[in-house]
């Protein structure tokens, strides 16, 4: 299918092997109207993303990533990702936490500040983007349980 770049305005070609005629007629009308961006641009985006991405890292003390450019890149996205998943988790712990009984409301909040203290760990110290990539496919509450175990390491 031949498609053209909504931002560069350039006429770029997307393949797919299909089963039959028909079935490659209607992907290419689909694709045709799917892809808007070529790869070019598409791989710019990324970048500016994951530069942004990092410098709002570094503003509030987060490491650099190391590794290959598309590494970095990468790991940024999947990083900022993972952190908003364990932001999530931590206000609904926390709206959770203050309907609770005076004595269940401390150890609860003790554990919560555990699991914040190794979360911040782990932002500041884990600078391998390998690290992020390896790890996005994990949910937010085993985010925030990774985080609770680092919290526990650190306190010895």
């Amino acid at each position: 299918a031949l498609c053209k770049c909504k931002k560069c305005g350039n006429i770029f070609e997307v393949k797919a092997k299909k089963r039959n005629c028909s079935e490659a007629e209607s992907w290419k009308k689909w694709a045709e109207s799917h892809f808007i961006v070529c790869e070019g641009c598409f791989e710019a985006e990324q970048k500016a993303k994951a530069v942004e991405l990092a410098s709002n890292a570094a503003q509030i003390g987060m490491a650099a990533l190391k590794g290959t450019e598309k590494q970095v890149v990468w790991g940024e996205q999947i990083r900022a990702e993972l952190m908003e998943k364990a932001n999530r988790i931590l206000e609904e712990m926390k709206s959770k936490i203050a309907g609770l009984p005076p004595e269940a409301k401390k150890i609860n909040e003790q554990q919560l500040a555990q699991a914040i203290r190794g979360l911040n760990i782990i932002y500041k110290e884990q600078s391998s983007a390998s690290f992020w990539i390896d790890n996005r496919f994990i949910s937010g509450c085993d985010f925030c349980r990774l985080g609770f175990i680092s919290g526990k390491i650190e306190e010895k």
